[in-house]
Parts: structure tokens; C-alpha cells; sequence
């Protein structure tokens, strides 16, 4: 599939439920009161997968860096 919006629309798509999965484990971590180190583990897993997004839907250097 080919967008003009997204540089690489497949490697943008997939990383998305990386994200996801970051935000539900760092709300579960917190709802069960596993510590605040398993709930930094998911805010970790986040923003990989938000960077990564970035990364693949931009190409750009910001993107890049993040």
C-alpha cells in the first residue's frame, strides 16, 4: 500500500500496537500496584513505540532522533 502522508505506511502500522501495548501495561502495572518500575517499564515501552512511529512515518530527521 503506498501513501503520500506516510513514508512507510506498514513499519507505521505495526508499530502502533507497540504503543498500545506500553499504555495497557503501564495502566495495569499501576491499577495492581505491581511499583512504579514495572509502570516506567511501560511508559518505556510507550515511547519506543510512539518514537517509532515517528521514525517510519516521517523519515525526517526529528523523527529520526526520536
Amino acid at each position: 500500500m503506498h501513501s503520500h502522508y506516510i513514508a512507510e505506511f506498514f513499519n507505521t502500522i505495526s508499530s502502533i500496537p507497540v504503543a498500545l501495548a506500553g499504555i495497557l501495561w503501564m495502566r495495569l502495572s499501576l491499577q495492581n500496584h505491581y511499583g512504579i518500575s514495572f509502570g516506567l517499564a511501560g511508559l518505556g515501552l510507550f515511547v519506543v513505540g510512539i518514537g517509532s512511529v515517528a521514525f517510519h512515518g516521517t523519515l525526517m530527521r526529528w523523527g529520526q532522533v526520536m
